[in-house]
């Protein structure tokens, strides 16, 4: 197998976790909680430095909660 072959099984296995990461962003930013989100494919994040450099926003988010570092805590007690 060539190093194509292995790019594209990569790109088709990742399609759901960038599915899933926009989606995941989309609900943040809504989400009343959430000061602000980033990630690449969103405009309110580094847009257009993302649509230079890849096609997708790719599978990882991160955002601020609102209420500072306590609240921010609070959330990630809460997932255990």
């Amino acid at each position: 197998m060539g190093d194509s072959e292995g790019a594209g099984n990569a790109r088709v296995a990742h399609a759901p976790t960038r599915k899933t990461a926009l989606e995941l962003a989309q609900w943040l930013e809504e989400h009343p909680k959430v000061e602000r989100v980033y990630y690449p494919a969103r405009v309110a994040s580094q847009h257009e430095l993302a649509k230079n450099q890849q096609k997708t926003g790719g599978g990882i988010v991160s955002f601020d909660v609102k209420g500072g570092r306590e609240a921010a805590w609070k959330v990630v007690d809460g997932l255990s």
